[in-house]
């Protein structure tokens, strides 16, 4: 081959041969017949030249799904194949049928379609579209662990299917823009001269101790009929990964159903008459040892109670762990002139709380009724369910349980949101450090941290301590330092530099929250709109009426999605656009059932959903986060006063808060909710009623 040395000022000198060389011969040799060094200007595959790798990566896609087409057997049954995985609700599904097809399978000639592209020459390919492919060509299933996230673009990981070989230097700036240490996904892999490349999209794995994300794989892999090895699972897993992806929904499905099936959620209230004189009543529960004033929120003053008490509890679980100076609550006494009504979470709860206030008043108090909603239950109904044969039973050992309990916690005076939170963390965790922890067969932090067999077991929690640690500050765009803990064990091991300080995941831009003010032509389905709200919002019998006919219409969740979609309803998609990052997906997940319940209280079944303001949901979100965060993080009784007060739909936002806020709040340490989480759930309920009772009121 010659090449055209062109004039002087065309020619660059050329690291890899010592001497100048022509633009062209450049364009020809690099990454070829020439080892190009990682620093030089004029290497696509290197990291400073990311975008023209994706350039050039764009065009060789798709001259790569041109010579797929060309190399079928049967091009109408491949195209058609083609098209039901573009269709497909799966993300992976094109990435999966054109990698195995490519790179994977073989034909009557025991060759891939890439290797017969390989031995023509590759034709209509230029240098560094061969490079590439010959690159991809070694693409391989991987999982991945992130180490260490080390600028807008470049993040560490180990392939825990090769944990000794050296950590991979990747280069994908989507990634990086959301990855945090010590995260497992699975996704596809190849290397390049001087950093590895993603391909595809990934499924993550979750955090489900006391197994490693190698445990969940593997058995995964083997309950699926797949092989043991390393390099033949990998193999397996190229050609079956969707249906590994729809075992491992089901079991986390699963996991989870089990887990809201096992809470002792049950909502109660029971109500008593008053025998004797109201100011006896109050004097003598008030001369009660742990009994504490309260406040009333204007719907319960409308009901008739003048005063409120919080009775706090001395009997909590110790599988629960509260902070030392919480003050668990075993319920709340709301006190009326002729009669009083007592509220608590849980069966067994509401049952001590009657005997202590029956003990306490005797005969002054007549016992009239009581009631309970069973949440946990109505939630492990509402799950989605897969096929349960996907579904290996032991990953269901060990399914997280959730223990409500209410505490009182005293929160830092002054300070800004941020830092009032971060207090709180760091009190936890130093804490933490001298805590009896079950994982770690009840020893402390420290205890574990010297002990041989135990160190792993620790390890593995404080690998979980640390991502959820760097999703947070992702969700709140901060950098800020866990690190100190990890020096505290001796765990350097872990001790890697946290994430740079990266801003929260970007809102809509002006032209995409345009798109949801236009008026769009409502659909021909052959359903009516709602019928309009009465002028006054529902009182609490109405509400509580309207809230157990919602809970009662669907046997699933899904079954109720579905009805959304019938409907027209973009619900589910416009909350995912306001929360952002703001929830994880098992706290969106969380928040989906009760969306369901006060979508199906305002609207019933077989109406055409409404259109709802989502630039007015988001401003008002905003304003209702701000407003929870104004005085410092609240606690539960101030959270209800201060966001039911003006609600357009008090009565329904109180019932709907009082089963989400208990559950969310106080889930034991292991499974609960992060801070900044909390006040986004309880603010988008508030928000979305506002708007279903606007556009059942309004016809804008």
């Amino acid at each position: 081959m010659s090449f055209n040395m062109g004039k002087a000022s065309k020619q660059r000198l050329c690291p890899a041969v010592g001497r100048k060389i022509s633009a062209g011969e450049c364009g020809e040799c690099r990454g070829s017949r020439y080892t190009c060094p990682e620093d030089c200007g004029h290497n696509p595959f290197e990291p400073a030249n990311y975008l023209q790798l994706l350039e050039i990566e764009d065009g060789l896609d798709a001259k790569t799904v041109g010579r797929m087409f060309e190399d079928a057997p049967d091009r109408p049954a491949l195209e058609g194949m083609f098209r039901r995985a573009a269709e497909a609700k799966s993300p992976q599904a094109l990435h999966v049928l054109t990698s195995w097809r490519l790179f994977n399978e073989q034909g009557a000639d025991g060759m891939t379609c890439a290797q017969r592209w390989e031995r023509a020459g590759f034709p209509g390919l230029k240098n560094d579209e061969r490079v590439l492919f010959r690159a991809k060509m070694q693409m391989r299933v991987a999982l991945l662990e992130i180490r260490c996230v080390i600028d807008e673009q470049h993040i560490e990981a180990t392939d825990l299917f090769a944990p000794d070989r050296p950590t991979l230097s990747i280069v994908d700036r989507s990634l990086a823009r959301q990855a945090v240490r010590f995260a497992s996904f699975l996704t596809w892999a190849f290397p390049l001269p001087h950093f590895c490349r993603m391909a595809g999209s990934a499924l993550v794995i979750p955090d489900w101790a006391p197994f490693e994300p190698l445990e969940i794989v593997t058995e995964l892999v083997r309950h699926l009929g797949g092989p043991a090895g390393v390099e033949p699972m990998r193999r397996w897993l190229a050609e079956h990964f969707l249906r590994f992806g729809e075992a491992l929904n089901a079991t986390a499905w699963e996991r989870r159903r089990l887990m809201f099936a096992a809470i002792d959620a049950k909502w109660g209230s029971a109500v008593y008459e008053l025998r004797a004189p109201f100011s006896e009543c109050r004097d003598v529960v008030d001369k009660t040892d742990r009994v504490e004033e309260d406040n009333l929120d204007e719907k319960e003053r409308r009901e008739g109670f003048a005063e409120a008490r919080t009775w706090l509890d001395d009997a909590a679980s110790p599988a629960v762990v509260v902070p030392e100076e919480a003050a668990p609550i075993l319920g709340r006494v709301l006190l009326g002139q002729t009669f009083w009504r007592i509220e608590a979470m849980g069966a067994e709860r509401l049952a001590r709380l009657r005997g202590r206030l029956e003990t306490v008043l005797g005969s002054r108090v007549r016992f009239t009724g009581e009631r309970l909603d069973d949440v946990g239950a109505r939630m492990a109904n509402d799950e989605p369910r897969g096929d349960p044969a996907l579904v290996p039973p032991r990953l269901l050992e060990n399914a997280p349980r959730i223990e409500m309990v209410s505490s009182r916690l005293a929160m830092p005076a002054g300070g800004s949101r941020e830092e009032i939170e971060a207090k709180v963390e760091e009190d936890q965790r130093r804490a933490f450090l001298d805590e009896a922890v079950p994982a770690l067969d009840g020893r402390t932090p420290r205890e574990a941290a010297r002990d041989p067999v135990l160190r792993p077991k620790l390890v593995r929690l404080m690998k979980t301590h640390v991502r959820g640690h760097d999703e947070n500050d992702l969700r709140s765009g901060r950098s800020t330092d866990i690190n100190w803990l990890l020096r505290e064990l001796g765990l350097d091991e872990l001790d890697v530099p946290a994430p740079p300080l990266r801003p929260p995941p970007a809102a809509e831009d002006d032209e995409d929250r345009e798109r949801w003010d236009e008026d769009e032509d409502e659909p021909d389905d052959g359903r009516t709109a709602p019928d309009p709200l009465p002028e006054e919002p529902f009182d609490f019998d109405e509400a509580a009426e309207r809230l157990k006919a919602a809970l009662d219409e669907f046997d699933t969740a899904q079954e109720a999605l579905d009805e959304l979609q019938l409907s027209g309803s973009t619900l589910m998609t416009d909350v995912s656009e306001l929360t952002g990052d703001l929830l994880s997906e098992h706290e969106f997940s969380y928040l989906v059932v009760f969306l369901i319940h006060a979508w199906f209280a305002l609207i019933q079944p077989g109406f055409r959903a409404p259109q709802l303001r989502l630039p007015v949901m988001r401003d008002a979100l905003e304003r209702e986060i701000d407003l929870l965060y104004k005085n410092g993080i609240p606690d539960r009784m101030d959270v209800l006063s201060a966001i039911v007060s003006d609600s357009r739909q008090p009565a329904l936002l109180q019932l709907l808060l009082g089963h989400l806020f208990e559950g969310v709040k106080n889930a034991p340490k292991k499974i609960r909710p992060s801070i900044e989480s909390q006040p986004a759930m309880i603010a988008v309920l508030k928000v979305v009623t506002n708007e279903l009772d606007h556009a059942l009121r309004e016809r804008d």
